[in-house]
């Protein structure tokens, strides 16, 4: 189980990992924002670092087997990704304006 779990968690250099495919969604939405850094940190702060994790908590079983942890923080990952996505989507593509503001001139 500890090689699978480092291989699909935690190995930064598989891109099918969760550690690779993170650390690239940061490292692109910081490209994306650089014309605001400062949104671009704040919204990558709340971000998982799944290569910070330790493949000892992830492998850790309660009484009935389940892998509490990792589903745990596999959980915040997929509500990190739903909230950021929402960000991303007021913050990049949500342009309503007043409607007093003419478009064509």
């Amino acid at each position: 189980m500890l090689p699978l779990l480092h291989l699909l968690v935690l190995d930064t250099d598989n891109p099918r990992s969760l550690a690779w495919v993170a650390r690239t969604m940061r490292d692109r939405l910081r490209k994306l924002a650089r014309h605001d850094p400062a949104w671009g940190s704040e919204v990558t702060a709340s971000l998982s670092l799944p290569e910070h994790w330790r493949l000892a908590d992830l492998a850790t079983t309660d009484a009935h087997g389940h892998h509490s942890p990792l589903i745990e923080q596999l959980q915040h990952c997929a509500g990190g990704a739903c909230r950021l996505s929402d960000e991303i989507g007021r913050h990049l593509f949500a342009h309503v304006e007043s409607t007093e503001r003419t478009v064509w001139q």
